[in-house]
């Protein structure tokens, strides 16, 4: 009996026409795709998004899909004239089929690129994967749909995914931080905003052209075109192993993810409920290998919360554990590097001891840069770390 096997998929994963048409007359591989994309899900959250706060993020994958593909298939149907219809709802199974099954293409969005290299290099490294991925699951479901129908779909995909990335790639552009506030950018958040801009501007430019070839396409088209009649053609042993020892590994990695993810936010709740000492004794007995490598207790692409980070940062002396020290000193210089507008008054709260003016010596031009932002009534109750500081300007006011 024939069956869907391990080469199978891998040779459906680079175009080759026989393992496409082999798996879009198998009824299973809707079930084959679904597995594959809420894999596709863990792959991508395991280490950054805890369970019981945020779960339903490990489906976004698997929900989007599936209301992507619905849209691009109705937008389709004048491509699909047919008499006889063998394949059900239109062809609609084998449709979303095919398209589930680039699913294994995600699995790139497992590579812990926070875990390995500093902010800006790893949004560069999962900017490049979002790319390459994107761009390989558009050619493979338009090379599949090429196959199976003779039908070119890649200006009618162009078409309903340009305004999609325009939208998402428009509004990254102006995050609160970057534009409203008048503050300095960090390195990550200028090469996210000019790669949202160059984002925008293709799909702005692509968007017409594939309108109207999408629109000549569809008016040329015939002769009735439609799929193959499913048959069942199960998964192979090998493949059912395969599947079985894939879950298990991503399990096991989610399971010790999320231990991780659970004493670093057990840190963060005490902090939002100002137990800042309880938070500062629990940190003392975690180690840096006790947390997740890609999240930290700062921000690492829009930068808030900096009020939060003073309240912390003022009741420490040196004595926390490292990892403690690094991610609230670095939450501390990343807020007053950028100058929010409304993190302005906040070193008002900070209390000065040897180590938090140790700290802001070591950024005195910052520090100064961020409080000349303040006007007169902030810069009297900054007295004290103006004075320790040495800090002298012409004008105090603003």
């Amino acid at each position: 009996m024939e069956s869907i096997t391990i080469k199978d998929c891998g040779l459906f994963l680079i175009g080759n026409e026989e393992a496409i048409r082999k798996l879009a007359k198998s009824k299973s591989s809707l079930y084959l795709g679904a597995f594959f994309v809420l894999i596709a899900g863990i792959a991508r959250e395991y280490d950054q998004e805890y369970i019981p706060l945020n779960g339903v993020l490990f489906l976004v994958p698997f929900i989007a899909s599936f209301v992507m593909c619905s849209i691009l298939y109705i937008f389709s149907l004048p491509y699909y004239r047919k008499k006889v219809n063998p394949n059900g709802l239109g062809g609609s199974r084998t449709y979303l089929s095919i398209f589930w099954l680039t699913g294994p293409l995600a699995w790139f969005y497992a590579f812990p690129a926070e875990a390995l290299f500093e902010p800006l290099t790893a949004l560069k490294i999962n900017l490049s994967l979002l790319g390459i991925v994107a761009f390989w699951r558009v050619w493979l479901f338009t090379r599949a749909m090429k196959v199976l129908t003779e039908v070119n779909l890649l200006p009618l995909i162009l078409t309903v995914a340009c305004p999609v990335i325009f939208f998402v790639s428009f509004f990254q552009q102006f995050s609160i931080v970057g534009v409203m506030s008048g503050g300095a950018k960090t390195e990550a958040q200028d090469f996210l905003m000019d790669v949202s801009a160059m984002v925008t501007l293709l799909s702005m430019i692509t968007f017409v052209p594939s309108v109207i070839i999408a629109c000549i396409d569809s008016s040329k088209i015939s002769d009735y075109t439609s799929f193959e009649k499913n048959e069942k053609i199960i998964s192979s042993r090998n493949l059912k192993i395969f599947n079985l020892a894939l879950l298990t590994f991503f399990i096991i990695i989610l399971i010790s993810a999320q231990q991780k993810l659970s004493k670093h936010f057990k840190v963060v709740d005490l902090i939002d409920d100002g137990q800042i000492a309880e938070a500062i004794d629990y940190a003392n007995t975690l180690s840096r290998e006790d947390l997740p490598p890609a999240v930290k207790l700062y921000p690492t692409i829009r930068y808030y919360g900096f009020q939060k980070a003073i309240k912390v940062f003022s009741q420490m002396d040196g004595s926390e554990a490292e990892w403690f020290q690094n991610d609230i000193k670095t939450w501390v210089r990343l807020g007053i590097e950028t100058r929010h507008y409304r993190n302005r008054d906040k070193l008002i709260d900070c209390t000065l001891n040897e180590y938090q003016i140790n700290f802001f010596k070591l950024h005195k031009d910052a520090v100064t840069k961020f409080i000349r932002t303040n006007n007169k009534e902030h810069l009297e109750k900054l007295e004290p770390l103006i004075k320790a500081l040495d800090i002298t300007f012409e004008n105090s006011g603003s």
